[in-house]
C-alpha cells in the first residue's frame, strides 16, 4: 500500500500540518554516514508548537517510531533517514520536508552554498555553531565532546532549521514552487534506502544490454578502421594526424585562434570534436561515428563492465552515494561505486 502522501500528494500539509523538526548528532567515521559503524551520540527535536526538546544518546528513535506528527522537517534530511533504517525504523512511510533540497529548489541553477549555517544567514538567521565543528575537523569524535557542548549545538541547528523552514514554505508557496519541493521531498526516503540497502541489478537485463553495446562498438571499430586505416583511437596524436590531415577536416578555431595542442598538433577532446564542420559527405560520416563510438565506448567503460563485477561478485547488488543537490539541472546523480 502507498502511503497518503503519495497516492493523493498534498503539498500544503507543509503549510497546514504538524512538523517534527529534528537534528542527530553522531560519530564521525567517513563523516558519520549510517552505512559506516556509527551510532547517535544525541539528538534534540521539536514537535508541532511545542518547545525544542534535548535527547540523549539515541532516545530521538521512540519519538520517530511515534509517528505523532504529519512530517519531518530537517537539513539534509538523507542523513537522518539512514539512521532511521539503520535503528528499524519504516521510512517508506514517513513524509519528509528538507530544508536543503527545498533550498535548491528555491535557488534553481544558482550556486550558492546549501550547509545550514549558510542557508540560515541568507534568511536571516544566524551562523552555525561552530566550536562542534572545529573540532570536528580536529578528528575530535563527538562521543568525546562535553555534552553540554552538543546539546547546544543540535538544539540551535532544530531552533535554525525550523527558522528555515517557515521562510522557505511561504517563498515556495508565493512563487507556485512548493509542488516541486514536495516532489523532490517525497523522493527522500527512497534515496536514504536505495544508499543503505543497495540497488539490485537485473543480472539477464544488464548481460543483455552489455552484449549489444559490445557489439555495436565492435562495428563502429570496424567502420573507422576501415576509413583510417587502422589508427588508435585512444592516441590523441594519431587521431589529429587522421582529422586534420589525412581526412581535410579545418582545425577549430576560438576567438580565430586555432585550438592547437603544445605540439602544434590539432586538438582532439570532446569539445573540440564538436566544433569540427564537415564539408563533404565523407566528414560527415566520419564524426557521426567517432560520436558514437565515445558514446558507445562510455556505457562499457564506465556502466557495462562495472556492472559485471557486481553481477558477478556483489549478487547483483550494488551501492553508492546518490547526489540530491548538487547538479545545475535538479536532477539525481551518484558517486562513489561499491
Amino acid at each position: 500500500m502507498l502511503p497518503k502522501f503519495v497516492s493523493n500528494p498534498d503539498p500544503n500539509i507543509y503549510l497546514e500540518g504538524k512538523a517534527l523538526v529534528l537534528d542527530l548528532e553522531t560519530t564521525n567515521i567517513e563523516k558519520g554516514d549510517a552505512r559506516y559503524d556509527n551510532r547517535i551520540v544525541c539528538a534534540a527535536s521539536k514537535l508541532g508548537d511545542g518547545k525544542i526538546q534535548y535527547h540523549p544518546s539515541d532516545s530521538i528513535l521512540e519519538t520517530v517510531s511515534k509517528g505523532d506528527y504529519d512530517f519531518i522537517v530537517a537539513h539534509n534530511a538523507k542523513f537522518e533517514l539512514k539512521y532511521f533504517i539503520k535503528n528499524g525504523i519504516n521510512v517508506s512511510s514517513i513524509l519528509i520536508y528538507d530544508t536543503l533540497l527545498s533550498e535548491k529548489v528555491i535557488l534553481s541553477n544558482r550556486n550558492k552554498p546549501l550547509d545550514l549555517g549558510s542557508v540560515s544567514l541568507r534568511y536571516g538567521g544566524t551562523a552555525k555553531e561552530y566550536l562542534v565543528d572545529l573540532l570536528m575537523k580536529g578528528k575530535v569524535c563527538p562521543s568525546e565532546m562535553p555534552e553540554s557542548l552538543l546539546r547546544r549545538r543540535v538544539i540551535k541547528d532544530v531552533y535554525d532549521t525550523e527558522f528555515i523552514f517557515k521562510r522557505q514554505v511561504e517563498a515556495l508557496r508565493s512563487s507556485g514552487a512548493l509542488n516541486v519541493a514536495y516532489t523532490k521531498n517525497v523522493f527522500c526516503p527512497v534515496v536514504a534506502d536505495m544508499e543503505m540497502n543497495g540497488m539490485f541489478l537485473d543480472k539477464d537485463l544488464a548481460k543483455t544490454l552489455s552484449r549489444e553495446d559490445n557489439r555495436q562498438l565492435l562495428d563502429i571499430l570496424e567502420q573507422l578502421d576501415e576509413i583510417s586505416g587502422g589508427i588508435n583511437w585512444n592516441s590523441p596524436k594519431q587521431v589529429s594526424k587522421f582529422l586534420y590531415e589525412d581526412a581535410g577536416f579545418d582545425i577549430p578555431q576560438v576567438r580565430r585562434q586555432p585550438l592547437l595542442n603544445k605540439n602544434g598538433s590539432g586538438k582532439t577532446d570532446a569539445t573540440t570534436l564538436a566544433l569540427l564542420k564537415p564539408k563533404n559527405k565523407k566528414q560527415r560520416n566520419i564524426l557521426d561515428l567517432i560520436s558514437r563510438h565515445h558514446k558507445t565506448g562510455k556505457r562499457v567503460s564506465t556502466y557495462h563492465n562495472k556492472f559485471e563485477e557486481y553481477i558477478e561478485g556483489n549478487d547483483c547488488l550494488m551501492w553508492g552515494s546518490i547526489n540530491q543537490a548538487t547538479t545545475a539541472t535538479q536532477r539525481l546523480s551518484s558517486s562513489s561505486p561499491k
